[in-house]
């Protein structure tokens, strides 16, 4: 079982949004040619940087996890990465401008974000600057 694991990371990741872009309120669906295409673009980007640096040695895929089928040297499960991601993202931004119609954050998202990318940047130099290698378990 442990092999379908990222593939079926995949497929729940889009199994709601994909059915909910029916929705009769949001017709989502109704936006879906020029969201695949930006995906498409977005996702050669990504998957030739992937190809070369698996190819290169610098990350790769645990076996264990996948199915075993691969293009160009990328899992399957990669490659629906691209896909499923993206489209649940920007399927949850959709439907959250449309359901949500008041700014929550008013006023106080300028700061939030200027007060994260401060905090981010110092943590990412500390993490950087420590010598020290994170493990991951997989």
């Amino acid at each position: 079982m442990e092999k379908y694991y990222y593939l079926l990371i995949n497929i729940f990741t889009i199994f709601f949004p994909l059915i909910s872009s029916f929705e009769h309120r949001l017709r989502f669906f109704s936006r879906w040619k020029g969201l695949f295409l930006s995906i498409g673009i977005t996702a050669a980007f990504f998957i030739i940087w992937d190809v070369a640096f698996t190819s290169m040695g610098i990350w790769g895929f645990n076996p264990r996890y996948l199915t075993g089928i691969e293009i160009i040297n990328l899992p399957l499960e990669e490659w629906m990465f691209f896909i499923t991601i993206p489209y649940a993202c920007i399927f949850i931004y959709e439907s959250l401008n449309y359901f949500i119609r008041k700014d929550l954050l008013g006023n106080g998202a300028y700061p939030l974000t200027y007060g994260l990318i401060v905090c981010l940047a110092v943590l990412g130099f500390f993490i950087s600057t420590s010598g020290t290698q994170a493990s991951l378990p997989c």
